[in-house]
């Protein structure tokens, strides 16, 4: 009863690498929409535009969540030694700052 069934350690390494996967497909959608941009704007372009804003918020939310973990993942005893959680601290946030600059490229796609 003690003990999780899993480590809290491993979870944040997992969200973590799911996080940049989220990431490498929001960089593949976004390039594409922004090298085959129309000169015309549709209502499918409206629409793909809303469905992009929703998966950015659900990365923004999946970024503030790994933080979390991180953070609470950093009470776990370990018989390893010393578990880096300010680097995954660090990555959360660079991801966050590449979803920020990915965001601004989608803004700026030229119409």
């Amino acid at each position: 009863m003690m003990f999780p069934p899993k480590s809290g350690r491993k979870a944040v390494r997992l969200r973590n690498a799911s996080t940049m996967s989220s990431l490498s497909f929001i960089y593949s959608d976004v390039m594409a929409a922004w090298i085959s941009s129309d000169a015309s704007r549709s209502t499918k372009g409206s629409i793909a535009d809303r469905a992009m804003r929703e998966r950015f918020l659900g990365l923004a939310q999946q970024i503030q969540a790994a933080k979390m973990q991180a953070m609470i993942a950093k009470w776990e005893g370990s018989i390893r030694g010393v578990w880096p959680g300010e680097e995954y601290l660090k990555l959360a946030t660079v991801q966050s700052d590449m979803m920020s600059s990915l965001a601004l490229v989608r803004l700026m796609r030229i119409d």
